[in-house]
């Protein structure tokens, strides 16, 4: 109804939470089993979620040179479910936690390593409340246009 209030940068972060809170919950599980033997550590590919969100396959780092360039879409048509996600069909964030890369193991073959979990735990949950601070802030800007009416 009001998508039209609703501008490509807040979809991104919105999208991007969505990521952090999936990510939050992968870290989470693998301090819990930081003692279970054999359990495989997993982590959300964030780098991929945000490119196949993005309307256009971007190479290299995520950056933009001019502010239009993010603006313009390529109509596409999905010819099979697994090829791409079009038309408003995003791939759910779970689909995007993989076994850890790390290929480092204790004797009991788990690679959980607490301490750099509980790093990316609070690097994970400073980009979530950042991507909610903007957000916020372009909601308050908004609602103040609409009590001046401007």
């Amino acid at each position: 109804m009001f998508h039209f209030l609703i501008d490509k940068t807040t979809n991104l972060l919105h999208r991007a939470m969505d990521l952090r809170s999936v990510k939050h919950q992968a870290t989470i599980s693998n301090i819990a089993n930081q003692e279970t033997p054999e359990y495989k550590a997993k982590e959300l590919d964030f780098k991929k979620a945000i490119r196949d969100f993005l309307p256009l396959p971007i190479e290299g780092p995520l950056a933009t040179t001019d502010y239009d360039h993010m603006l313009h879409t390529v109509k596409l048509t999905q010819t099979h479910k697994e090829h791409f996600p079009v038309n408003g069909l995003v791939r759910p964030a779970e689909e995007y936690v993989l076994p850890s890369t790390d290929g480092t193991t204790r004797e009991d073959r788990n690679n959980v390593n607490a301490e750099q979990e509980m790093a990316r735990l609070a690097e994970n949950n400073l980009m979530f409340n950042a991507s909610s601070q903007i957000i916020s802030g372009k909601f308050l800007r908004l609602k103040g246009a609409i009590r001046e009416g401007r």
